[in-house]
C-alpha cells in the first residue's frame, strides 16, 4: 500500500510539473502572438501593404503649388521647401549605366532611375545638380527635422548585411514629413505626410554585387559629398522610422538621385574620411 501511494503521489507530481509547463508555454505562445499581431497587425492604424495599385504621378500632394521642368523630353514636377528648389521626383534620365529596379522599365517610370555616384555627379540638366551634405541638411531642418548626432563620429553600421555602410547624422521626423502618402509599406503611426510636397518614393537600390533590394521598403538618394576615393554619402528614408539617415556607401552602389536649382557647390564634394 506504502508503495502505491508513494507511486501515486509521485504520478501526480509529474501531472502537475506537465501542466505546470503546459501553461507557462500557452503563456508564452499567447504573448509572443499578441506581440506579433501589433508589430504586424492589418488594421488601418497598424500595418498598411503598399502593393494596392497606383500609377506614377499619383503620389504627389495634390495641395502644392508645383513648378515645372522638361529635361530631355521629360516633365519633372519641382517644389520649393525653405530657400531651396528641388525635384519632386527622383530623375528618371538614362544614362550609360544607369538601371531600372530589377532592370523593369515600369520601375523606371515610377521610381526614376538608380545611378552610381559618379554618374550620379553629372546626370542633372543644365542649372541645377546633386545635393550636397549641407544641402540635405538644410532640407531636413526646414521641414521641422530635428538632428540627432552621434557623440561618437562616424562609424560602421551594426546590421550584419550592412557592415560596410558608414553611419552618420539622424534627422527625427523629416523622414515622415518628406516621404509621400503611397507607395510605401506602413507601419503604425509612421504613415509619410509628404506636407512639403517632396514626395520622396521607397525605389530601393542596387548593391555594389548587382542584386536589387528593398523597393517599397526603403529609399536611398546621393549625396554629392564623398566620403573618401571610395565611398560617398547618402541619404535613407524607411518605411518603419520618421527619420533621414545619413549613411556611406561605395561609389559603386546604384541609388536615386533627386536634382537641386543650382550650380556645382564644389566645397561639398569632399569630406575628411573619419577611421
Amino acid at each position: 500500500m506504502y508503495i502505491y501511494f508513494m507511486a501515486r503521489k509521485a504520478k501526480d507530481t509529474v501531472i502537475t510539473i506537465l501542466l505546470f509547463l503546459f501553461s507557462a508555454a500557452a503563456a508564452f505562445c499567447a504573448v509572443v502572438w499578441l506581440a506579433l499581431s501589433w508589430i504586424l497587425g492589418s488594421g488601418p492604424d497598424d500595418y498598411e501593404a503598399a502593393a494596392d495599385p497606383w500609377s506614377a504621378g499619383e503620389q504627389f500632394n495634390r495641395e502644392i503649388a508645383y513648378g515645372s521642368l522638361v529635361y530631355e523630353g521629360q516633365a519633372y514636377r519641382t517644389v520649393k521647401i525653405g530657400t531651396q528648389v528641388w525635384m519632386a521626383e527622383n530623375l528618371n534620365f538614362k544614362t550609360e549605366r544607369s538601371v531600372c529596379y530589377g532592370n523593369a522599365d515600369s520601375n523606371c517610370t515610377k521610381y526614376g532611375r538608380l545611378y552610381d555616384w559618379d554618374e550620379a555627379m553629372k546626370a542633372c540638366p543644365d542649372g541645377w545638380r546633386a545635393p550636397g551634405d549641407e544641402d540635405w541638411d538644410r532640407l531636413a531642418a526646414a521641414v521641422g527635422g530635428r538632428r540627432a548626432e552621434d557623440e561618437d563620429g562616424d562609424e560602421r553600421a551594426e546590421d550584419e548585411d550592412r557592415d560596410r555602410w558608414y553611419i552618420g547624422d539622424y534627422w527625427d521626423t523629416a523622414g515622415e514629413k518628406l516621404r509621400s502618402k503611397i507607395g510605401w509599406y506602413f507601419f503604425r503611426s509612421t504613415r509619410g505626410t509628404d506636407e512639403f510636397g517632396f514626395s520622396a518614393l521607397p525605389g530601393g537600390f542596387r548593391d555594389a554585387d548587382g542584386s536589387f533590394d528593398n523597393v517599397h521598403f526603403n529609399g536611398c538618394w546621393w549625396s554629392a559629398t564623398e566620403y573618401d576615393a571610395s565611398y560617398a554619402w547618402f541619404r535613407y528614408m524607411d518605411f518603419y522610422s520618421g527619420g533621414v539617415q545619413k549613411y556611406g556607401d561605395y561609389k559603386m552602389s546604384m541609388f536615386s538621385l533627386r536634382c537641386l536649382q543650382g550650380s556645382a557647390d564644389l566645397r561639398q564634394r569632399r569630406t575628411a574620411a573619419v577611421h
